[in-house]
């Protein structure tokens, strides 16, 4: 008896390792015989950012796209494009830097730094693009002795109190080609994507407990620092893959004068292939300094992956001078109404709620507003039935100068708009220019 709950002990703990989720990489394994459960359209963010105009409107562009970055929000967009468009798009960053002394005084200068996202050229109506996208690394730590709790893929469960995640896509291009064309006050547009390269994700958590290392705590100017120990420390989380494949994309306009409106079937069709290879290793589980635990389990190949699809829904009320955008983006059609979640609204994708407004002061300069956040079914009030409620709200502002043929849009996302000083000692951006001949 003993001998058999042994057995069964044993490959309890494996069927475990080998099904549950690391913390690196939120995702389920997939099951032989089943759908491919990755969710490839939020593992890889398709989405650069096109054009900084509709960024500074939170996003809100399938219903006002009407240029080179149509190729970004949507593809109908391109049937408006006149002679020849060509549109730039790059985040930036500025940042005040400590170089020296002179005459008792400190020296500060001037650092610009800028990451190429976007560039597409537009020749009447049919438009080539190449994206990079641009994922920031995450780094936090707390100094206050607290700490947070993750667990390892056996769920082992371990304390940290400094966080990193990197995602890497510079070995990653994606090129496109899109086309629009228009019938009467319907424009419609279809853009193919060709992805291939490769991304990477690392995930470290380290427990130098209670601020020990962390920038700005007690310990940092500790002389004895590097010599404390850390076994039972640190977990390392690395996840890789290789993509090679396409997606096709179809948009649509109704202009109406005052109203427009704008419908986007992304992932209408795709054929990806993707291998994958993750490791995991931390040394929680041992006690000892030189003792690491590793799950690296083999590496998965898949052919013909099919991306989820979604809709992005779009209207637009354009008075001239004011224009007013309000965007569903990522809205699971095909999720949502299938047999078995048409009637259950709690369980659905609901997407991304983006609105924005664009409002030109002179006929040369134009300020814009926007804000983006994920909708949910939430029971807010226990004695009412459940509302859709608004998450991670993110506010945007922009402006954009436009004369002579060429524009130059510049937006600031999220708590980059806090950071905004007189001095600007630090701040991120985004900016696009595009030229109309």
């Amino acid at each position: 008896m003993s001998k058999i709950l042994k057995i069964l002990t044993v490959s309890i703990l494996s069927l475990v390792l080998l099904l549950t989720i690391s913390f690196a990489q939120i995702e389920e394994r997939p099951v032989p015989g089943e759908k491919y459960p990755i969710n490839l359209f939020f593992f890889l963010p398709w989405m650069s950012g096109g054009s900084a105009r509709f960024l500074g409107m939170g996003g809100a562009g399938t219903a006002l796209a009407n240029d080179a970055s149509s190729v970004e929000y949507n593809p109908a967009g391109l049937a408006y494009v006149r002679n020849i468009n060509l549109t730039v798009l790059t985040l930036g960053e500025v940042s005040k830097e400590f170089v020296g002394w002179e005459g008792g005084t400190p020296k500060y200068e001037y650092k610009f730094n800028f990451k190429p996202l976007y560039a597409a050229l537009a020749l009447s109506n049919l438009s080539v693009a190449y994206k990079k996208p641009f994922i920031p690394p995450i780094v936090v730590a707390r100094a206050d002795g607290g700490y947070w709790t993750s667990y390892a893929p056996d769920i082992y469960p371990m304390k940290f109190d400094w966080f990193s995640d990197v995602t890497d896509v510079s070995k990653l291009d994606t090129f496109s080609l899109g086309t629009g064309t228009k019938f009467g006050p319907i424009a419609l547009g279809v853009n193919l994507t060709y992805i291939k390269g490769e991304v990477s994700r690392k995930v470290d958590g380290i427990w130098f407990g209670s601020g020990r290392f962390i920038p700005g705590s007690e310990y940092e100017n500790d002389p004895e620092k590097d010599n404390y120990h850390t076994w039972d420390s640190q977990f390392h989380s690395y996840d890789w893959a290789s993509i090679d494949g396409f997606t096709v994309d179809l948009g649509a306009i109704l202009n109406l004068a005052l109203l427009k409106v704008g419908l986007v079937y992304r992932n209408a069709y795709s054929n990806i292939n993707y291998i994958r290879d993750y490791m995991w290793h931390d040394d929680f589980v041992w006690g000892h300094w030189d003792a690491w635990w590793t799950y690296n389990p083999p590496q998965e190949v898949y052919s013909g992956i099919k991306l989820p699809s979604f809709f992005n829904f779009g209207a637009a009320i354009d008075l001239g001078m004011i224009k007013l955008a309000l965007d569903l983006e990522n809205f699971d059609l095909s999720y949502n109404f299938s047999q078995e979640n048409w009637n259950k609204p709690e369980t659905w994708r609901y997407g991304t709620l983006r609105a924005g407004v664009e409002f030109w002061v002179l006929p040369i300069l134009a300020l814009r507003a926007g804000a983006y956040g994920n909708i949910r079914l939430e029971e807010l009030d226990p004695t009412k039935s459940a509302e859709l409620a608004v998450r991670g709200l993110t506010l945007s502002v922009g402006a954009g100068l436009n004369l002579f043929g060429f524009s130059l849009d510049v937006a600031v996302l999220g708590e980059q708009i806090q950071n905004i000083s007189p001095d600007l000692s630090y701040l991120r951006f985004i900016a696009s220019g595009s030229a109309k001949f």
